[in-house]
């Protein structure tokens, strides 16, 4: 399949070559993940010469990793992503990618608190109020706040988050984004993966919410 595709973007000019490489690969199912991968490092590799590029080759990487389960390596690729950027332009992304770096360590400690949640979570906090309404950042921030409020022993607080929380989690939720996405015909989700349902569950049952 990559050598059919390499010999393909012989064809393309030879600017657009790296983007045609993660696009198209991000696309495939996620039984080829591997070939997904390699065709991305491949662009990366022969193609990635600006930082653009670069950065969403890192970013759909650690997409394919994540729709595989593995947060340990898309972790790593986020932040491959972020340190891609140009500096004069890396301060404006810092919050987003935060955003992302923050869901993969929960994953990696298992719901638990680490420090490093912590950073990306005040990090991410300093987005813009337009990028916090979109509903999956919302939930995730929430998911962060029962941590962290957990381990600074304010109970009131993280039952608080897990009501925000789980309130999203019901059908016919509306955001405060969801009609204006719609009438671009974007349909707006939660996004929660099971690692996190279920974490609302376990607190659910440790809290008595």
């Amino acid at each position: 399949m990559i050598e059919l595709f390499k010999a393909a973007l012989r064809r393309v000019p030879k600017a657009s070559r790296c983007q045609h490489c993660y696009t198209t690969a991000v696309a495939m199912k996620p039984k080829f993940h591997k070939q997904a991968i390699a065709l991305m490092e491949y662009g990366l590799e022969q193609y990635g010469d600006s930082w653009v590029d670069r950065m969403r080759s890192y970013h759909n990487i650690a997409i394919v990793f994540e729709q595989n389960s593995n947060y340990h390596e898309a972790l790593s690729s986020y932040r491959n992503a972020l340190l891609a950027i140009d500096k004069n332009n890396r301060d404006s992304y810092e919050a987003e990618y935060a955003f992302h770096m923050m869901r993969m360590e929960m994953h990696i400690a298992d719901f638990d608190y680490t420090d490093d949640l912590q950073k990306y979570y005040n990090i991410s906090v300093q987005a813009s109020e337009f990028s916090q309404a979109f509903q999956k950042k919302a939930f995730y921030r929430y998911i962060a706040e029962i941590i962290i409020f957990s381990k600074q022993g304010k109970p009131n607080d993280a039952i608080n988050a897990y009501y925000a929380a789980t309130e999203m989690l019901n059908p016919n939720y509306v955001g405060p984004l969801t009609r204006l996405l719609k009438s671009k015909g974007y349909l707006e989700t939660v996004g929660a993966a099971k690692e996190a349902l279920n974490f609302l569950k376990k607190f659910k049952r440790s809290f008595k919410c």
